[in-house]
């Protein structure tokens, strides 16, 4: 009953809380949705255990982490950011996009309230395979470094135990040209074993978990191949 509970009030403060965002001066947003992350935190019952240089998260960098799942996002938000900082953006896939529905109408009503959840946390949406797609997320990347943090899964994929096998180079030649660091971040759950691309999503699954999230000292901008692999290197190594 208690999970029942629990998974009812997780999604009902998400549509709350895309609902008041268009709401909100862009000078509070940040602010409150961090909070709002570590509320969504604490209402699943996540124990995030942080480890190294947490120095590193007082600044804006670009993070790259391996990928369990959806989960993980709440995890690193309440992590990365500070209650007075910029805000940090993430690249997120836009399966929940343009999805077919019996009913017209209320695919274009799912379609804004999704467009409302991407717009509310802060996720420039990417669609795999597209290149067109990758461009726009490559140019709004460049933007966001500008002034902020940019958070990524640098497989463009979830595996099972946080596996990693390979990385794509799109981001690490930003780094690169545009002279940025990179912070590696490796998580490893305790009780959690994620789930394979394609798999079903059970929130479930993301209620009573032990995380520990490890920062790695940064990676300088240096030839994007160096920088991906020693990336991945550290990535790995606590994984």
């Amino acid at each position: 009953m208690w999970t029942e509970l629990r998974l009812g009030i997780f999604s009902i403060s998400i549509l709350g809380f895309i609902c008041i965002c268009p709401l909100m001066l862009e000078s509070i947003h940040s602010v409150v949705f961090h909070y709002f992350m570590i509320y969504m935190r604490k209402l699943c019952n996540v124990n995030v255990y942080v480890h190294g240089n947490k120095e590193l998260l007082k600044e804006n960098h670009m993070y790259m982490s391996n990928h369990y799942e959806g989960v993980d996002y709440i995890v690193l938000y309440s992590v990365v950011t500070q209650p007075l900082s910029r805000p940090c953006y993430v690249i997120g896939k836009d399966d929940l996009l343009g999805r077919q529905y019996p009913i017209k109408t209320l695919g274009s009503v799912v379609d804004f309230i999704v467009r409302l959840f991407y717009d509310s946390g802060y996720i420039i949406p990417y669609t795999r395979g597209d290149k067109e797609s990758g461009v726009r997320v490559r140019k709004k990347a460049i933007e966001v470094l500008q002034n902020n943090s940019l958070l990524l899964f640098p497989e463009g994929r979830s595996w099972r135990k946080g596996a990693c096998h390979e990385f794509k180079a799109g981001m690490f030649e930003v780094a690169e040209e545009y002279k940025h660091s990179i912070v590696p971040i490796t998580l490893k759950y305790r009780n959690f074993d994620g789930k394979n691309k394609g798999e079903k999503c059970i929130l479930a699954d993301w209620l009573d978990i032990d995380v520990d999230v490890y920062i790695h000292d940064k990676v300088d901008y240096k030839d994007h191949k160096l920088m991906l692999q020693e990336t991945f290197e550290k990535i790995t190594s606590k994984n």
